[in-house]
């Protein structure tokens, strides 16, 4: 595996998901203090926080995370030059690893272990983080989600 550093191409090591243990980090604030306690501090390591779920399936981050970057990297010619940071990957929910899923959860865009039985999609609350930060605005949102994000949006004012 390789990844961009400084302008440079450089190999990759290793894949290492952050503990979403109860005794990890089970919300995305302490994800760096868990990062922090598993002394995950090389500059070619790729810190993975939170497993990928398709139906009742539970994948590691870490393994979903170079299984991309290996496809990505195949369907190039086998030459690592594209980033698989921008690539799709479908997985039906991020969840913590006991399979709890998680999603956008307050005003303060944080992730929080999911408490309702409405199951918004991935990209829509993505695109809703991405607003409240002003990363992005609502005409940035393709057309196909946007109703949903905007719903997203005006249920989180109300809270």
């Amino acid at each position: 595996m390789w990844v961009k550093r400084d302008g440079y191409r450089k190999a990759m090591e290793e894949f290492i998901d952050i503990d979403s243990t109860a005794e990890g980090a089970t919300k995305y604030t302490d994800v760096k203090e868990q990062k922090e306690k598993q002394a995950v501090t090389d500059p070619n390591a790729y810190a993975v926080w939170g497993y990928g779920k398709l139906g009742d399936v539970v994948y590691s981050g870490s393994a979903l995370a170079a299984s991309l970057t290996a496809y990505t990297d195949a369907v190039n010619g086998d030459i690592p030059n594209v980033s698989p940071s921008n690539k799709t990957l479908s997985i039906g929910a991020i969840c913590l690893a006991d399979g709890t899923e998680i999603m956008l959860a307050d005003k303060n865009s944080r992730l929080a272990p999911r408490s309702d039985e409405r199951k918004p999609q991935g990209m829509a609350l993505v695109y809703a983080a991405l607003i409240q930060k002003g990363l992005k605005t609502i005409d940035d949102v393709p057309a196909r989600i946007r109703a949903e994000v905007e719903a997203l949006l005006a249920e989180q004012d109300h809270e």
